[in-house]
């Protein structure tokens, strides 16, 4: 492949990446533009995955906010881990719960797919297909959904159980052992 079709492949899965990734994974067409459609097989599920999860996170957040089943904190935070688990209604519970385990997911996709461009751009210049993350294994292969997987566990046992968190006092701190989660997890 030449210099200039891998340049172009490397600006358009950048680009894609940060306008539709999170959401789509159409980043991930840039890949096709970069093999012209013979190397990777394994993009559909993929995609599809990220749009799953859109409309899970969606749906389930969408319910939450409107369905009415919310109590009010006692602490008079807008949510908290404490008072998720202890004051909402079971029903309630679950769906945020789902909601959020679909996000881990899609998050840990989406920062994935960003650390492993460099292994993807490797696999583009040497005519291969691409590789999970440097490793001899596929892209799409069952390693990689088992790591995906296993990260959404260690981030929903982390938001869930061991991390106190309140929106009152913000997320960053939260979102940063979230994040520092997903790398290593990758």
């Amino acid at each position: 492949m030449g210099l200039a079709r891998t340049a172009g492949a490397a600006v358009a899965f950048a680009v894609f990446w940060i306008f539709f990734g999170f959401a789509t994974g159409l980043h991930l067409l840039a890949l096709r533009l970069a093999d012209g459609g013979e190397q990777v097989r394994s993009l559909w599920p993929h995609i599809a995955f990220y749009w799953v999860c859109t409309l899970v996170t969606a749906a389930g957040g969408g319910w939450c906010r409107s369905s009415g089943r919310s109590r009010g904190c006692p602490a008079g935070e807008t949510m908290s881990q404490r008072c998720w688990q202890e004051t909402q209604p079971l029903d309630y519970q679950i769906i945020y719960l789902v909601h959020y385990v679909s996000l881990a997911s899609q998050m840990s996709h989406f920062f994935w797919d960003a650390l492993q461009f460099g292994s993807w751009i490797r696999s583009w210049t040497t005519g291969s297909e691409p590789k999970l993350l440097f490793s001899t294994h596929a892209f799409g292969s069952q390693y990689h959904w088992a790591a995906l997987s296993l990260c959404t566990v260690v981030l929903t046992i982390t938001w869930s159980a061991v991390v106190s968190w309140s929106t009152d006092d913000g997320l960053n701190s939260l979102a940063a052992i979230l994040f520092a989660e997903i790398v290593v997890c990758g």
